[in-house]
């Protein structure tokens, strides 16, 4: 009790001062007397302590229980018992330290599986190995002979729409697994991403200021030491549910074909990182680096894949051209715009290069087409009209020349109106 906390804070007191002065007056006989006494009291006080706190770090063994609740309403406040161990009875101190990485190890790892399980179950498929900008605009034969057309455009494959709110919210928080389960809410895989990180990022920080504040004694904190000490604590109890995170990302890439699925998650792990940097929370550093390494290069093979499949795109017959834009423009059209709402105000190199090439492969595309047609006269109408939707599709999205993308289009159109004339 709190009683006895102001007991061991003066026999502290009294230890230190009588080894920092035992030398000096050692030979007197008051100190060969009392030297023995407070060092049985530190045994007795350290055995006292230490079965304590491995007793209420026993109680962290039940799911049910709270653990932060536990840590400020006991840990906290007597945190001074463990420092109490770790300056007057280190191997008591490392017994404790290692019984509590190791349950709370098992405590997040149990924690985090069922919530990444529950996540998984909620996710909405977006797009698949078909949904590309250069879909072929055919039908096939199914297998009773009738025409059944392949060409498909999801709303949200290529239509960012609503899917940017995700990086809007004030206060964001994590999704309720029995509240989104009940009302059967399925949801792009994102958000699920971003939930996940959201209930990994709140309890790391405060595990790692909890850490600080008690396995670390007031001295250490002041010094590297007491900084690397915590990052070993953290590091040893988050490993596994960093895991599961790093898992559950990695299946997503493995069969995702949503660019901007993808780089809304780049967009979020962005954000997380600044506030974990606010919090001073260094110990995820290596998290969120790891993250990246696995989403830039599934963004970039998917806008490749994009970009392969309008090369792959046939000129068709030499005949009359329709001069109403194919579907392959409204939805570069849309993508396009898509990824410059998402790199506004980041200015990624990675994504403007990709659109660049993207764009270099619609435009020899439409070339294509106007070139195999017989009919000059419509072969211009077909430019002009697609170029068109293009620029008003980018327009809509409020983007003007000041983007490449739009002026770029805006020379093409140009160019092709005057020779039109």
């Amino acid at each position: 009790n709190e009683k006895y906390l102001e007991c061991l804070i003066e026999v502290n007191k009294k230890i230190a001062y009588m080894r920092v002065h035992n030398k000096q007056h050692h030979e007197l006989k008051v100190f060969q007397e009392v030297m023995p006494e407070l060092d049985r009291l530190r045994l007795k006080a350290s055995a006292r302590v230490r079965q304590f706190l491995l007793d209420k770090i026993n109680d962290l063994r039940s799911l049910n229980t709270n653990a932060h609740v536990l840590q400020s309403s006991v840990f906290l406040k007597y945190r001074f018992f463990n420092h109490f161990l770790i300056e007057r009875h280190p191997e008591a101190a490392v017994e404790v330290r290692d019984t509590y990485i190791h349950i709370m190890r098992h405590y997040y790892l149990d924690h985090f599986e069922t919530y990444q399980r529950g996540l998984t179950k909620l996710e909405r498929t977006i797009a698949d190995r078909a949904d590309v900008v250069g879909m072929e605009e055919s039908s096939k034969l199914s297998l009773f002979g009738t025409a059944k057309p392949i060409a498909r455009d999801r709303a949200n494959v290529f239509n960012l729409g609503s899917r940017a709110e995700v990086l809007d919210a004030e206060d964001p928080r994590a999704i309720v697994l029995s509240v989104a389960s009940e009302a059967s809410d399925k949801r792009p895989f994102e958000e699920l991403f971003r939930s996940y990180n959201l209930a990994l990022a709140d309890n790391a920080s405060a595990e790692y200021e909890f850490i600080m504040q008690f396995f670390v004694s007031p001295k250490a904190r002041q010094k590297i030491t007491g900084s690397d000490m915590a990052r070993m604590v953290f590091g040893h109890i988050f490993e596994p549910s960093i895991r599961i995170g790093e898992a559950f990302l990695k299946t997503y890439l493995e069969s995702t074909h949503d660019a901007l699925g993808v780089l809304l998650c780049i967009r979020i792990m962005t954000q997380l990182t600044g506030e974990l940097q606010r919090r001073q929370v260094p110990a995820l550093d290596s998290y969120v680096n790891s993250t990246n390494m696995l989403l830039w290069p599934r963004f970039q093979a998917i806008l490749d894949s994009h970009i392969e499949s309008v090369k792959r795109l046939s000129s068709g017959r030499k005949s009359k051209i329709d001069t109403q834009p194919p579907a392959t423009v409204r939805r570069y059209a849309e993508l396009a715009a898509s990824l410059l709402r998402l790199n506004s105000g980041y200015n990624t190199h990675v994504v403007a290069l990709s659109l660049a090439r993207l764009r270099a492969e619609v435009q020899a595309y439409l070339t294509r087409r106007a070139d195999a047609s017989a009919d000059q006269h419509a072969a211009l109408v077909f430019l002009i009209n697609s170029d068109d939707l293009l620029l008003t599709v980018l327009a809509e999205n409020g983007f003007t020349e000041r983007e490449e993308e739009v002026s770029s289009w805006k020379q093409v159109l140009a160019a092709t109106v005057l020779e039109f004339a």
